[in-house]
């Protein structure tokens, strides 16, 4: 786990987007690489208008191998592990797809807080030619490129707009491929059995959605209030059923439910209420 505390400078009236970007595989074809340019442009927008943005990665960026595949190339050759010329063959390949997506994000650096290890993701081998990324997983890399916290697989953030008001963030690649909407939202909100949020994110079965519910706390003068929490299920931009294709890809083999495209945004205002500094935040599908 990884936590992290950031300090949001808002001017009077303006606005701080939460933007999470995650299930992107923007080297593939099932990518929707036209609907995420205008969310990366969409997010520059809110820039030009003297908006903050905070981008948060929550992993599989490119498709990269899974588990599965990661552990045949290890065992390749009885457990030798691929030839020396093989292993860096690949190297080059990985090099080349995350330094694309380095430059895709490249107008939001400066304002990406931290990048999750995804599924999909590689390591440079032992004998990469670039012998500063050897043993480096591609996300490390992309950390790197963007000027990003690697947060590996949890992230806690907590954004301070000062004057006491603080939103706290969960954030998590996620597992497992639910497919009834019930069992979405359980796993979402089970997060806060594991450690306290605002807004828990959580990525990987591609589910755009978000849910809220309250509990009692105390404020900075010991008074109870009711707090919201909103659990979020962070979309994707990965295209599951392709129409009148023959090869439709895991998805459609398994006939898991199609999602809606996009990502989960979340819009956070600070406001005084009767002499008092809080935060007004609502979270948009």
């Amino acid at each position: 786990m990884i936590r992290l505390h950031k300090r949001i400078h808002l001017r009077p009236g303006k606005s701080c987007w939460l933007v999470p970007f995650n299930d992107v595989h923007l080297n593939t074809e099932e990518c929707d690489k036209e609907r995420f340019l205008r969310y990366i442009e969409w997010g520059v927008d809110r820039l030009e208008d003297d908006d903050e943005i905070v981008g948060i990665g929550l992993g599989d960026y490119n498709d990269f191998l899974s588990p599965s595949e990661r552990a045949s190339v290890v065992a390749a050759k009885g457990g030798y592990g691929l030839h020396e010329t093989s292993l860096q063959q690949i190297d080059k390949w990985l090099k080349e797809i995350t330094l694309d997506f380095a430059k895709v994000m490249e107008p939001w650096k400066g304002h990406i807080v931290m990048l999750l290890e995804g599924h999909h993701y590689m390591c440079y081998s032992g004998v990469a030619k670039d012998k500063a990324l050897r043993g480096m997983s591609s996300t490390e890399h992309l950390c790197q490129e963007l000027g990003a916290i690697f947060g590996g697989q949890l992230g806690v953030i907590t954004l301070d707009f000062g004057d006491g008001c603080k939103l706290r963030v969960v954030a998590t690649h996620g597992y497992g491929g639910a497919r009834t909407p019930g069992a979405r939202v359980i796993k979402r909100v089970r997060m806060n059995e594991v450690v306290r949020g605002d807004l828990y994110l959580m990525a990987h079965d591609n589910t755009k959605m978000a849910i809220s519910d309250n509990v009692l706390d105390e404020d900075s003068n010991g008074k109870y209030i009711s707090r919201k929490r909103t659990y979020c299920g962070t979309g994707s931009f990965q295209r599951a059923y392709p129409d009148n294709e023959p090869h439709g890809g895991y998805v459609e083999q398994i006939m898991l439910p199609p999602s809606d495209l996009g990502a989960t945004i979340t819009q956070v205002r600070k406001e005084k209420r009767n002499g008092v500094w809080r935060l007004d935040w609502h979270t948009s599908v």
